[in-house]
């Protein structure tokens, strides 16, 4: 600890080393450091919270990190830590991607060579071309979408995507075959070769029609795509592992199709009247609709977003009403989650399973933190 050698009293330093003494389970290291913490910097809530969670994690020993957290938060009057945290600014994690490179050139397992093509930035050339040499044999729906976003950046030389396009929708042809029932790869099929500035025609909207007929948006599980490649990472070697598959499992939901139909809807409507707008708001709502069901707060911003603009297009006022009320819910979650700073923290236990929470269910995840306060706990808003 430089910061602590050069200033032994330094907040942000004690606030490090507490939270290191508090996660090796020190408790009376941890209270004496806070109290040195609250003596150098007296005004400030991040030793009242942690405070509050060493106490909540020995009164109830079993608790995960991530419940004694947002409990501890809640119990010390849900501070921003968002507008002032003695951390802000400090970089908590280091990303090594010279380790991620190196790793990908030495392993010969491929599916470990495929979670790291997947999670460098910028990938080489030989990753590139590596990856697509993959793509025709990739059998997971999300770990082809995954790699359908890497090698589509448009970033990317000119005659590699060339190359690579075809490659790519051959075998998304095949992946819509095999799960007709994936409105997302659907979706991705129908609008992938097409320019975000050219209006819906009659065939495009009944094609659309039918497609937002679907049951569900996606049929793969994003947690599933997490926790494989947090193994395999694991596996590997590489630190922070949970940060590393969170990735992963972003690629997986960062859509084109959604990004499409919402660009050529706005050209349509531009020359469309309102009255003649029905259709295509009603296929607007409906996916929306079926993206807003999924877990990830992207996904249901996004999917009500839709919504709302589709009730706005067939003139549906109590529509519209209720996905603005559903939305205005989810950025009350986001706010407070924001307010918690939780990735201000350095606690690694917390932070694995921050990852995972959020990848099995992240809105139950967020709703977390703004909870009522559990029946007879204290509340203090000093």
């Amino acid at each position: 600890m430089r910061a602590l050698a050069l200033a032994p009293e330094h907040p942000p330093a004690l606030l490090v080393l507490a939270c290191i003494s508090l996660e090796e389970g020190n408790a009376h290291e941890t209270t004496s450091i806070l109290n040195r913490l609250k003596a150098t910097a007296p005004p400030r809530k991040e030793p009242l919270l942690l405070e509050h969670l060493l106490a909540y994690r020995q009164r109830v020993p079993q608790s995960t990190w991530l419940q004694a957290f947002s409990t501890a938060w809640i119990n010390a009057g849900r501070p921003d830590f968002e507008a002032h945290h003695l951390l802000t600014g400090v970089a908590l994690e280091a990303r090594d991607m010279q380790a991620v490179h190196a790793l990908w050139r030495d392993s010969s397992d491929m599916n470990t060579r495929l979670m790291l093509a997947l999670v460098s930035e910028p990938m080489t050339a030989e990753q590139a071309h590596w990856l697509l040499q993959q793509v025709p044999h990739l059998d997971d729906v999300a770990l082809y979408l995954a790699a359908f976003n890497m090698l589509s950046q448009e970033r990317l030389p000119a005659t590699f995507l060339a190359q690579s396009l075809p490659i790519l929708r051959r075998r998304l042809s095949q992946l819509v075959e095999a799960h007709p029932g994936s409105m997302q790869l659907r979706l991705l099929s129908q609008l992938a070769d097409t320019h975000e500035e050219v209006p819906f025609d009659t065939q495009d909207l009944t094609r659309l029609s039918t497609l937002s007929a679907l049951p569900s948006w996606r049929d793969n599980a994003l947690v599933d795509t997490f926790l494989a490649a947090r193994r395999i990472f694991l596996k590997a070697g590489l630190t922070n592992a949970g940060s590393w598959a969170s990735t992963v499992a972003g690629l997986t939901i960062a859509d084109r199709g959604s990004f499409l139909l919402r660009k050529r809807a706005k050209a349509t409507r531009r020359g469309l009247a309102l009255r003649s707008r029905h259709s295509l708001g009603r296929v607007l709502y409906q996916v929306g609709a079926r993206i807003a069901e999924e877990s990830t707060l992207l996904e249901q911003t996004l999917g009500l977003l839709m919504m709302q603009q589709g009730a706005e297009d067939q003139q549906d006022a109590l529509a519209l009403s209720e996905a603005g009320a559903l939305l205005e819910k989810v950025h009350a979650n986001q706010r407070a989650w924001r307010q918690a700073a939780i990735d201000r923290w350095p606690l690694h236990s917390l932070m694995e399973e921050t990852q995972e929470a959020t990848a099995r269910d992240e809105l139950a995840y967020l709703s977390g933190f703004t909870a009522a306060l559990p029946r007879g706990s204290n509340s203090s808003r000093e």
